[in-house]
């Protein structure tokens, strides 16, 4: 005998759909529903991160530093790399005493769907960031001084922070700088081509209990000093802070195993007249270097430090 196939009914008695079909139906549309959703976000991120995700961003940094205002610029979201870029960021104190912007920013590493939702970003969630920044812009507008940085790098995995072309320098000339005052006054500029922490624990300066490294090595450093000697020294004011006093006032724990200073340069200039070029002398060729750094909390209290130098690039 041959049977003829017939399609199971798909009516109930009522003759509606049957609670069985109506959850498959259902199944497949939230199914079709969410692979268009994911093939969207494949397809097209960044107008869907810039739409959903931005404006939560900026909240959060609004939340978090209250006191300042933020600009992002475009958002990028590269899903097979699991990273996130922003092409410009402006930051600015509410009070305009300081203002930083950053040419572009990205981060990878960090479980992104985590941080949007709950705002998480628990120790578990940034094991793996990566943080690349270019053309980092500090300006202190009330010492008329800005702080230059060409690249920062930042991976929690490789507990590492590398930074080049790192510049501290005064906005206005060396006249209108000693002219703001009635004393004495030393400008500074430095131009450290790049600076490099290893063994860097940022979970617990994240966690703001303590500032641990290996190392932290400046290479091919120029200090410039200028002071002016043609007014006098300010005697009511308070003398600042020496190194050792600064270091040990920090309250919470630092500990560095060696600070190295390599091929450095230092020039020391003395003006004694408005228009008289300075007196000066130089340091050249210094190695320097610094073991067991700590403060107060730590034990041992013994620094060791050795250096070398070239005075007046004599051999």
């Amino acid at each position: 005998m041959i049977k003829i196939f017939q399609p199971k009914k798909m009516l109930n008695k009522t003759g509606g759909l049957s609670k069985l079909t109506k959850f498959k139906y259902s199944s497949f549309a939230l199914g079709g529903f969410i692979f268009t959703c994911f093939l969207l976000f494949l397809l097209f991120p960044d107008p869907i991160i810039n739409t959903l995700f931005k404006d939560r961003i900026n909240k959060s940094i609004i939340e978090t530093f209250p006191r300042y205002s933020i600009q992002l610029g475009d958002l990028y979201y590269n899903i097979w790399n699991n990273r996130m870029s922003v092409d410009s960021v402006k930051l600015q104190a509410k009070d305009s005493t300081i203002s930083v912007s950053v040419a572009s920013l990205s981060v990878g590493g960090m479980g992104w769907i985590k941080t949007f939702w709950q705002g998480d970003l628990d120790s578990n969630n940034i094991q793996k960031l990566v943080i690349d920044v270019k053309q980092i812009v500090i300006n202190l507008r009330e010492t008329q001084k800005e702080i230059h940085l060409g690249m920062l790098h930042i991976s929690i995995p490789d507990s590492e922070m590398v930074s080049d072309s790192v510049k501290y320098f005064s906005l206005i000339d060396e006249e209108q700088f000693f002219a703001k005052s009635k004393f004495k006054q030393t400008r500074f500029n430095i131009d450290i081509p790049k600076i490099e922490i290893t063994g860097l624990d940022f979970l617990s300066i994240l966690k703001q209990k303590a500032y641990k490294a290996e190392s932290i090595n400046l290479y091919n450093g120029i200090v410039d000093i200028l002071s002016n000697k043609d007014k006098p020294v300010d005697t009511i004011s308070p003398n600042p802070q020496m190194p050792n006093e600064a270091f040990s006032s920090i309250k919470e724990l630092v500990k560095v195993d060696s600070l190295n200073i390599i091929n450095g340069l230092l020039k020391y200039n003395e003006r004694f007249a408005v228009g008289v070029k300075p007196a000066n002398i130089t340091f050249n060729k210094i190695n320097f270097s610094v073991i067991s750094i700590a403060n107060h909390a730590v034990q041992p209290d013994t620094a060791i430090i050795k250096g070398e130098e070239l005075f007046m690039n004599s051999s």
